[in-house]
């Protein structure tokens, strides 16, 4: 049977402290680097086969049990179909607005939606929005590269 949950946080709730995250205080080293005229490039960043950037947040063998990553999505961006073997996924939501694919169900999501993602279900995501879309990837057990399935080019 499976289970595909979608949640909307409650108004005013703060997701870890995401605001703080991102804009690079106490909670989360800002490591952005002017490049060429207004554009800033995260240094920490990087491109992954998917089709998105990641930020690794919190990923370590000392902790198994889970990771967060931020990912973002580019303008118009699909990320390829894909799926995690024995890991758990949920896409929190920060910013922007797009439509996430589980298990061949369409769903719309904005910032403060939740999408749970069963082990084995394929997924992914589309910018559909303005602007960039940005969220958190948390994976239980932890992000591992070898449980990354790639289900088309």
């Amino acid at each position: 049977m499976q289970m595909i949950y979608w949640v909307r946080y409650l108004p005013g709730f703060a997701l870890a402290s995401s605001a703080q995250a991102l804009s690079g205080d106490s909670v989360h080293q800002n490591n952005n680097q002017q490049v060429g005229g207004s554009r800033q490039v995260n240094l920490n960043e990087y491109y992954f086969k998917e089709g998105c950037f990641i930020q690794e947040w919190h990923n370590s063998p000392d902790d198994e049990a889970m990771s967060i990553a931020r990912v973002r999505v580019e303008l118009g961006a699909t990320t390829k179909l894909h799926c995690l073997k024995d890991t758990t996924e949920r896409y929190a939501i920060l910013s922007g607005t797009g439509v996430v694919s589980v298990a061949g169900q369409d769903r719309s999501v904005k910032d403060g939606d939740v999408v749970t993602i069963a082990p084995g279900e394929a997924q992914r995501i589309t910018n559909t929005g303005p602007e960039e879309l940005l969220f958190l990837a948390i994976c239980t057990p932890r992000f591992r590269e070898e449980n990354y399935r790639q289900l088309e080019d």
